[in-house]
């Protein structure tokens, strides 16, 4: 177990790492004259594809917010999960999403994945999960193992590595998830 923990911060500082060292972020505009959403691309195990995260800002707080990234292969029931290595576009839990909406400038042979949404949240126990469901505030899935990445809006020509905060989700055992509200 304590393995399949130190694997999963590795590849959560991988990624980490790549998104800050990499902003990649396409400050083109959109039809409309609003800006396309920040991007940030990795490269994945084979070198001959890469993955372009696409995120959404909070400009409140001058944020850039990649969420709902899978950290591990969707589970088969009582077998552990194993690490994910690459991406397809249909792995998000958002759904597919087309550079045409952004006129993104990235490769044609890059995989988009959609995160701009927070990614399912683990059934578990809990006094009010119900509740939240009834609400729409969250969604259950076993496909629950996500991670959220924050770091500082990108300003245009900027060239130095930034922070990143990296969040995955507790809850011992028994609560918790990266989009729950409380």
């Amino acid at each position: 177990m304590a393995c399949h923990y130190q694997k999963l911060l590795w590849v959560a500082l991988t990624l980490g790492v790549s998104v800050s060292a990499l902003p990649g972020s396409s400050k083109a505009t959109r039809a409309d004259g609003s800006p396309s959403p920040p991007v940030a691309t990795i490269k994945s195990n084979n070198a001959q594809t890469e993955t372009v995260f696409v995120g959404r800002s909070l400009p409140e707080f001058d944020q850039e917010l990649f969420l709902g990234i899978k950290y591990a292969d969707k589970p088969v029931r009582f077998t552990p999960s194993s690490l994910k290595t690459s991406y397809t576009a249909d792995d998000s839990d958002s759904g597919a999403y087309t550079a045409s909406m952004d006129d993104l400038n990235i490769s044609q042979e890059a995989v988009l994945y959609n995160a701009t949404e927070y990614g399912y949240e683990c059934p578990g126990y809990g006094s009010d999960e119900t509740k939240l469901v009834d609400m729409g505030l969250i969604q259950l899935n076993e496909d629950c193992h996500n991670l959220n990445i924050i770091r500082p809006k990108i300003q245009p020509n900027e060239t130095q590595l930034l922070p990143v905060m990296l969040w995955i989700f507790g809850g011992g055992w028994q609560q918790g998830a990266t989009a729950d509200p409380r």
